[in-house]
C-alpha cells in the first residue's frame, strides 16, 4: 500500500513563498493584503473559503450589519469593543466641515 503525500494548495504567499509549506510560488493571482504585511497575498480560493466561513459564523450569530451612508457608499463597521490598541486613536479623530467638528467614528445603538 502506498502512502499518499499531502500536497499543499498554496493558500497564499509572502514574498513569493507559500505561507503553509514555504515552497516558491510563481502564481501571483489573488488578493494583496498589504495592510497586514507588505508582501502578503492570499489566493482567490483561500479568500472565498475564509469569507464563506466568516459569513456562516456571523449569520448563525445574527451579527450581520450593512451600513450605508446617504449616497449608498458602503461603510466599514465593527464593535467598539473589537477596536485594537493600534486603532484606539480613531476614537478621538475628527474633521471640520464648514466650521462644524465631526467625529470620524459613529456609534449605532439598535
Amino acid at each position: 500500500a502506498s502512502v499518499e503525500k499531502d500536497t499543499c494548495t498554496h493558500p497564499g504567499d509572502i514574498g513569493g513563498l507559500c505561507i503553509r509549506c514555504g515552497q516558491k510560488v510563481d502564481d501571483q493571482s489573488g488578493v494583496a493584503f498589504g495592510y497586514i504585511h507588505k508582501d502578503l497575498r492570499l489566493g482567490n480560493h483561500e479568500v472565498a473559503r475564509i469569507r464563506k466561513r466568516d459569513f456562516k459564523n456571523l449569520l448563525s450569530q445574527k451579527k450581520l450589519y450593512l451600513v450605508l451612508d446617504l449616497d449608498h457608499t458602503l461603510l466599514n463597521s465593527t464593535r467598539f469593543l473589537d477596536i485594537t490598541l493600534e486603532e484606539e486613536y480613531l476614537k478621538s479623530q475628527t474633521h471640520t466641515l464648514q466650521g462644524i467638528v465631526i467625529d470620524q467614528l459613529f456609534q449605532f445603538t439598535p
